[in-house]
C-alpha cells in the first residue's frame, strides 16, 4: 500500500508512515510530539522514486535546534532494536520514540544496530592496543569507535590520551588531547562530570611531564644547535599551556602545579647561564626569555607555589 505523507501539527516536520498506520496515534521523530496518523496524505506523492520510510533527514525546528552545549544537532542512521524500522535520530538526546512501534529507542545502540560495526569489541581492542603502549593503533581503534558512537566518553578519553602519547620533539600533541579530553567530559553525564575531569587533568599531567622530560634530554645532547633552544622554548610554552588547561580541568592537582614550578623554574635559571646567549641569537624568537617573559614566569611560580601551599603547607618555594 502506498505511503502516507504528513506534517507534524507541533513542529511541521515532513513525515511519512505506512498506510496500514492509518489512524494511529505515534510520535514525532524530531520534536517527540504526539500526533495521529492520518487517512489521506497532505500532498500529492512525489514523480521521483519513493524514499523509504523514516529515511529522510529532517531540518532543524524550534524544538530541535541545539543542545545544552549550543551546538545544533546531526541525524544519523539508526535502526529500532524492536521492530528493525529504519530511522533518522538526532545525536544530541539520549533516546527517542520509534515512529512504527512506538518504543524507546536508545540512540546509542540504535546506531551501532544500524551500522553492523561491533562497538564493544573495537572499544576492547583499543583498551588492549593502550595497555601495551600501542598508541597509534589505540588512537585507530577509537577513531573507529567514535564514528559509530560520537558521543562515548571513553572512547574520546582513549583518543586524547593516545595522541599525547604520540608526542615527539618535533610535535607535541598537546592541543589535540585537550580537546579530546574536553569532549570526554562534555559528554559524560552530570553525575560523573567530576570524576571525568579529575582523571583527563591527571592524565593531561603525566603526558605534559613526559613531554617536559623528552625536551629537556634533547635539549642537553643537542645545546649547540641554535634550532634546538627555540624548539625546547617552545615545547617548555606548550608544556605549561598544556597544565593550565588540565588545572581547569582539577585545580587541586598538587603534581600539575609542582610540574608547572618545576618549568618555569628551570627556564629563569636557565636564562643566567651561558645558554642563555644562544637563545639571544634568535631576536624573533617569540619564546625568547625576554625581561616581561621572565615576570611572567615568575608570577606563575609565585601563584601556583601559593596554590600548593594550600594543599600542602611544608612546601616550599624555589629561590630565584
Amino acid at each position: 500500500m502506498p505511503d502516507i505523507t504528513f506534517n507534524c501539527p507541533s513542529c511541521g516536520q515532513k513525515i511519512e508512515a505506512p498506510a496500514e498506520l492509518a489512524g494511529a496515534e505515534a510520535s514525532c521523530p524530531t520534536c517527540q510530539g504526539k500526533l495521529l496518523v492520518p487517512f489521506e496524505s497532505d500532498s500529492p506523492p512525489a514523480v521521483s522514486a519513493p524514499v523509504p520510510v523514516a529515511a529522510f533527514v529532517p531540518p532543524a525546528s524550534p524544538l530541535a535546534v541545539a543542545d545544552r552545549a549550543g551546538h545544533p544537532p546531526h541525524f544519523i542512521a539508526a535502526k529500532c532494536p524492536s521492530c528493525g524500522g529504519d530511522l533518522q535520530v538526532p545525536d544530541n538526546r539520549e533516546q527517542v520514540k520509534c515512529m512504527y512501534c512506538g518504543g524507546t529507542v536508545i540512540i546509542r545502540q540504535a546506531i551501532q544496530l544500524a551500522s553492523g560495526v561491533n562497538v564493544p569489541n573495537l572499544m576492547a581492542l583499543a583498551k588492549s592496543a593502550l595497555g601495551a603502549q600501542n598508541h597509534k593503533e589505540a588512537y585507530d581503534y577509537y577513531t573507529k569507535v567514535l564514528e559509530y558512537d560520537p558521543r562515548n566518553s571513553e572512547a574520546w578519553f582513549g583518543k586524547g590520551e593516545s595522541a599525547g602519547w604520540m608526542s615527539t620533539v618535533a610535535q607535541l600533541r598537546t592541543q589535540e588531547m585537550i580537546a579530546a579530553l574536553t569532549n570526554a567530559i562534555n559528554y559524560a553525564a552530570a553525575s560523573d562530570k567530576a570524576a571525568w575531569q579529575r582523571r583527563c587533568g591527571e592524565s593531561i599531567t603525566a603526558v605534559s611531564a613526559a613531554c617536559y622530560s623528552v625536551s629537556r634530554k634533547h635539549l642537553e645532547e643537542f645545546s649547540q644547535l641554535n634550532a634546538v633552544w627555540t624548539t625546547y622554548m617552545a615545547n617548555c610554552a606548550a608544556v605549561l599551556a598544556a597544565l593550565n588547561a588540565g588545572l581547569a580541568f582539577f585545580p587541586q592537582n598538587k603534581a600539575a602545579l609542582e610540574l608547572t614550578v618545576c618549568v618555569c623554574v628551570d627556564l629563569l635559571e636557565s636564562a643566567a647561564t651561558d645558554w642563555a646567549t644562544i637563545w639571544r641569537r634568535d631576536l624573533d624568537n617569540p619564546f625568547g626569555l625576554t625581561g616581561a617573559y621572565q615576570a611572567q614566569l615568575r608570577n606563575l611560580v609565585d601563584e601556583s607555589a601559593a596554590k600548593i601551599t594550600l594543599i600542602d603547607p611544608s612546601f616550599v618555594k624555589p629561590r630565584l
